[in-house]
């Protein structure tokens, strides 16, 4: 018999896989560390190499994937494991301004609120599809008439949710509430109040302010995911009554994936 000392050293491409019976070399029989990426050569190994579920995102490092949704939609993932996910709510619309009548102020309406954002890491199943619903921004609030009357109050914005097929909510991140409409026409000649700002990063700015005798403006719609609608401004005591301007939409919510 010949004995083959350790270690073997074999010139390179002497050992190929049609030399190797199937299921001679198996993971049991290759030390830690033996084969590495750089002895590997490019698109060797591929998805049609693995039988399924033979790599899993807990026995890969990080590859950097992600998914962003920015409407609704499913997602099915290819392994089965753990999930890193941000949800992001639909923005709150902004307020609208109050009515005023001749040579008097109104009030501006407040900003809506930014949607809520939660992360969390989910386990989900190889194959499953999974229900996202990403929440919508909500419109501003119409502005009071010239009698005058208050402004409305904004409309919330709605939940982003991730829901598994016996629709079991997994992750869920509310809407911004909308922001409050003002109230009736100020008693201050020569004054106004500005509408408020929107709340969250993409949240619509202060209206712009009027110039003295010019009615109010619209809020400005949120600018970015789950940004708050910016609040309509005052009349500045114009000369004959006039109503209101309306709220800025909300912006609607995101939702993202990685693994």
């Amino acid at each position: 018999m010949v004995q083959i000392s350790n270690p073997l050293f074999l010139p390179d491409l002497s050992v190929t896989t049609a030399k190797l019976a199937d299921g001679a070399v198996t993971s049991a029989k290759i030390d830690n560390g033996t084969i590495l990426a750089g002895d590997i050569a490019s698109a060797t190994v591929t998805g049609d190499n693995l039988a399924p579920q033979t790599l899993t995102p807990r026995e890969v490092s990080p590859l950097g994937r992600c998914q962003v949704f920015n409407a609704s939609g499913s997602f099915t993932p290819a392994y089965s494991g753990d999930y890193l996910t941000g949800a992001l709510g639909g923005g709150g619309g902004g307020g609208g301004s109050s009515g005023s009548i001749a040579n008097y102020v109104s009030v501006g309406g407040a900003g809506g609120a930014g949607g809520a954002y939660v992360v969390g890491v989910l386990t989900l199943t190889a194959g499953a599809a999974y229900t996202i619903s990403i929440g919508g921004g909500g419109p501003g609030g119409a502005g009071g008439d010239a009698t005058p009357t208050i402004g409305t109050t904004g409309t919330a914005g709605a939940f982003t949710i991730v829901q598994n097929a016996a629709d079991e909510t997994l992750i869920v991140a509310a809407g911004g509430p909308g922001g409050l409409g003002a109230v009736d026409g100020g008693l201050i000649v020569r004054q106004f109040a500005q509408g408020g700002r929107g709340g969250g990063p993409g949240g619509g700015g202060a209206s712009q302010a009027p110039a003295p005798g010019d009615a109010g403006t619209i809020g400005l719609d949120a600018s970015g995911p789950g940004g708050g609608g910016g609040g309509a401004s005052g009349n500045n005591a114009p000369t004959a009554a006039t109503a209101g301007s309306a709220g800025g939409a909300g912006h609607s919510g995101t939702l993202w994936i990685s693994w």
